[in-house]
């Protein structure tokens, strides 16, 4: 008996239509991974402050090998230039209102029991009117401009300030 196999020279059968389905959905399939992880891999570079639409951040998108995680890319970003090293902001410095300033002192002086003679204080209503204005001009709303201002009353009433109590 012959090694040869008789059917060796007969031609393929065609191939079914499921076994056609099974290796086009196979095709689609390894597509969409591929989509899928370049995606992935899109959206990590994003995550890292990279900008894809940039041609750097294009050519490190395509040619980038390291790991994935947000850190790592960063790192080959801003030793390939990529990415502008994070600038911290300088602080603002604080600027106090000088009557706002005023105020505190005379409260806390309120509140150690120490009093502030009238002939020293400005008019409560004309302040109590500044504070209003002013309120409104850094944008403060109506209400809370007006509440500044009826406080300022109030605290020329709490030390005894006999020009708020005058009659109208």
């Amino acid at each position: 008996m012959s090694d040869e196999n008789p059917y060796d020279d007969l031609p393929d059968p065609e191939p079914s239509n499921e076994a056609k389905s099974l290796r086009k959905a196979a095709e689609e399939g390894a597509k969409a991974r591929a989509e899928a992880d370049a995606i992935r891999r899109e959206l990590a570079f994003v995550k890292a402050g990279i900008d894809t639409d940039s041609k750097i951040g294009q050519m490190l998108l395509k040619t980038y090998e390291g790991d994935l995680n947000v850190e790592a890319i960063k790192k080959e970003a801003l030793e390939i230039g990529a990415l502008k090293a994070e600038a911290k902001p300088e602080p603002v410095p604080f600027t106090a209102d000088p009557e706002d300033v005023k105020f505190a002192e005379e409260r806390r002086a309120l509140a150690t029991g120490a009093s502030v003679p009238d002939a020293v204080e400005p008019d409560p209503y004309q302040t109590a009117h500044n504070h209003f204005e002013g309120g409104l001009k850094r944008g403060m709303s109506n209400e809370d401009a007006m509440a500044a201002a009826i406080g300022v009353i109030r605290e020329a009433a709490m030390k005894n300030d006999s020009r708020v109590f005058r009659p109208q």
